[in-house]
């Protein structure tokens, strides 16, 4: 959240929703915390375009559920899962463990490199 980045492309966070009461009416980097029973009230009166969700994979499809009742068209996707969305709402899903995989790949390329060299 505390990434300055995203408002060049348009992406500005306005708040975070989480389930742990202890989170729960904190602030994070200057954002309030809401409970996440409050998502779809909320993107519907603040008129919220997007959606991140960065939960466990079992919790994912209701929270994006949430975000669909609640009007948001587009949801940025970091739990590993495929949700299930009406047509009109695109889902960006990214990968965690591919970014990984590639990495893993590189290092082991480079590592190889560097004893052909030795």
């Amino acid at each position: 959240m505390g990434y300055e980045g995203f408002e060049e492309y348009g992406l500005r966070i306005i708040a975070a929703f989480d389930a742990d009461p202890a989170k729960i009416g904190t602030e994070v980097r200057g954002r309030s915390v809401f409970d996440i029973c409050r998502v779809e009230e909320l993107a519907q009166r603040l008129n919220v375009q997007m959606g991140i969700i960065c939960v466990p994979a079992d919790q994912a499809q209701g929270v994006a559920d949430q975000m669909v009742a609640g009007g948001i068209k587009a949801i940025w996707n970091f739990a590993n899962v495929s949700l299930k969305v009406p047509d009109d709402v695109i889902v960006q899903r990214e990968v965690i463990a591919g970014g990984l995989a590639v990495l893993s790949v590189k290092m082991r390329q480079k590592l190889a490199e560097e004893e052909a060299l030795a």
